[in-house]
This record gives C-alpha cells, sequence and structure tokens, in this order.
C-alpha cells in the first residue's frame, strides 16, 4: 500500500512539471483525494508543486491553498493564522458550495485552534448554511 502511495505521488510531481490550466485543477482534485488518506502524503506532493503556485490562475492557486490547508487538517497541523482561509473564503462566496463549505469548516479550525471559539461557533454555523442540500431534488425530480 505505501509503495503504491510513492509511485502515485511520482506520477503527480511528474504531471505537475507539465500541467496547463484545466489541467491544474484536476492534478489539485487528485492531491486532495490522497489528501483524505494519506494527508502527510499530500502536503509533500504540495510543498514541491509550491515554488510554480504564482505561474497558476488565480482559481488554482485559491484551489491549492484549499487543498493544502485540507491536508494540514488532516494531518492534525495546528493553525496559527486566519488570514489565508479567509481569503479563500470570500473567493469562494458565490462560487462552489461545496469549495464553499469546506473553506468555513477550515476557518472553523482556524478559529478553534486559535481559542476563539464564538468565531469558530459562526464559521461552523456558515459551512452548514452552504452546504449544498437540495442536490438530491435538483436531479431525482
Amino acid at each position: 500500500m505505501t509503495r503504491f502511495v510513492f509511485i502515485y505521488i511520482g506520477i503527480v510531481l511528474a504531471a505537475f512539471s507539465s500541467c496547463n490550466d484545466k489541467k491544474m485543477a484536476s492534478q489539485l482534485d487528485a492531491i486532495s483525494k490522497i489528501a483524505d488518506t494519506n494527508p502527510d502524503s499530500a502536503l509533500v506532493v504540495l510543498s514541491a508543486s509550491e515554488q510554480n503556485k504564482e505561474d497558476w490562475a488565480k482559481n488554482d492557486q485559491i484551489y491549492y491553498e484549499l487543498v493544502k490547508m485540507k491536508a494540514e487538517n488532516k494531518a492534525d497541523v495546528q493553525f496559527t493564522s486566519d488570514s489565508i482561509i479567509k481569503d479563500v473564503v470570500k473567493y469562494y462566496k458565490g462560487r462552489d458550495s461545496n469549495d464553499l463549505m469546506l473553506a468555513y469548516y477550515l476557518l472553523g479550525r482556524a478559529y478553534s485552534d486559535m481559542g476563539e471559539a464564538p468565531e469558530a461557533l459562526q464559521a461552523y454555523y456558515d459551512a452548514i448554511e452552504s452546504a449544498e442540500t437540495t442536490y438530491y431534488f435538483k436531479y431525482k425530480s
């Protein structure tokens, strides 16, 4: 299992070097899936590609930060600042509700780690409010 993860990480790293704008989002999606089960491996891949981040489109840069914070959260990294995740939340307002929900949740985690319980609770409530709950009804009718 561990060998498979390292092979997959190698493939993702090789793909990063030849990515264009359309492929970047799919690469970040793949890393996000890795983060679900192997957050440390996802963080290794993300840190290897961080030097090229400035060349990416704005939406890829924001999604990178969201995936990175998701992996850090899964790896139990203590958040010490809320500045980046606030920018991510601001970006996703009015856009994809699942990414906004995750961004609000991670903002709540940052506030919680910083000892700001009321702000954390509000961020968790905002995450619940932004959840896409009409999917079933939209596509099953």
